[in-house]
């Protein structure tokens, strides 16, 4: 559940405040501008504190902080009040913490000066790679926003607000610690699948993908879609009985723990099965080609692309299914 007050935004300079009306402005000071980075609420609220002042940030996070690099060219995103908020605060006394993210307000410090803001927001948000990690740094400003009380206006134009860094909250890591292989696949009810802790690689494929002819087939996702599903989700918590696939979350309707908390569907790409015959099994290598996922939450813009191939980079070996001749 959303808090009742939004993401607080770092503002690090502030280059234009402006008042549109005759009367005496009682912002403060409105100045955030310190080394301080912005401090989040969950996944939808962002807030800065200088002192008894409190400039909070509330937003969807797929529209404002997407993990999605822009390339050099900011993604603006329009606050207007509803789903995005902007709100400028003044209290009697200093603030902690704990004032903003709470979901009932204290009876000290209080409020004695507030402003909503409308206007825009820019973010650049910029990859970043380390150790194997992926991360995102976003960058934002307050592009043109306008703050008003009781018929006053102060304007706020290109402030630099800091910088958040996300990730995408899995790790895409279904190998054995032990050997280095893929993890042992399993299969239920025409799924194949992979699973590891909070973590599962799903295929979900017809009978007929896994041919009785030796060779390799090639598949294009995205013009299979409706025949081939092949999904990564991500649960709250540890994924019980991965070997056991009728006891798994994955196959088991009536299992409804842990959580699904993330579905990402391949939609591009292509799908290569490499079969072979050996002691009276076919075994069936699966590998996915320049295979991108997307985000299935709705509204978000999120995709990445599996790929831990150094000699064939673009292609990610799931594992190998076996089934007797």
């Amino acid at each position: 559940m959303k808090k009742i007050f939004g993401f607080v935004l770092a503002i690090i300079a502030l280059s234009t405040l402006s008042g549109c009306d005759d009367g005496e402005m009682s912002f403060k000071t409105f100045d955030f501008d310190n080394d301080q980075n912005p401090t989040a609420c969950g996944d939808d609220v962002l807030y800065k504190i200088v002192g008894t002042e409190v400039l909070i940030l509330q937003f969807d996070r797929n529209t404002l902080l997407p993990n999605v690099e822009t390339n050099g060219t900011p993604r603006v995103v329009t606050f207007s009040g509803s789903t995005n908020s902007i709100t400028y605060r003044n209290y009697s006394g200093e603030v902690a913490n704990d004032v903003i993210c709470t979901q009932f307000a204290p009876s000290t410090p209080v409020v004695i000066d507030q402003w909503e803001g409308q206007g825009t927001i820019s973010v650049l948000t910029t990859r970043i790679t380390s150790g194997g990690v992926v991360s995102f740094q976003h960058t934002i400003r307050l592009t043109d926003v306008t703050f008003t009380k009781d018929g006053e206006e102060i304007r706020i134009q290109d402030n630099a607000f800091g910088s958040v860094t996300t990730t995408r909250g899995f790790d895409f890591d279904f190998e054995d610690e032990d050997t280095g292989n893929p993890v042992q696949t399993q299969n239920c009810d025409g799924r194949v699948f992979t699973a590891k802790a909070d973590e599962a690689l799903v295929l979900e494929f017809p009978s007929a993908a896994f041919s009785t002819t030796v060779g390799t087939a090639t598949i294009n996702i995205e013009d299979n879609l409706d025949i081939y599903d092949i999904n990564l989700r991500v649960f709250s918590g540890t994924i019980a009985n991965p070997n056991n696939p009728q006891n798994t979350r994955i196959c088991n309707p009536s299992i409804d723990a842990p959580e699904q908390t993330q579905r990402w569907q391949a939609q591009d790409g292509t799908i290569r099965i490499v079969t072979t015959l050996s002691g009276g099994f076919y075994n069936y290598d699966i590998y996915l080609v320049n295979a991108i996922f997307y985000n299935q939450a709705t509204g978000s813009l999120e995709n990445f692309q599996p790929d831990d191939n150094t000699t064939e980079p673009g292609v990610y070996y799931f594992g190998q299914y076996s089934v007797a001749q």
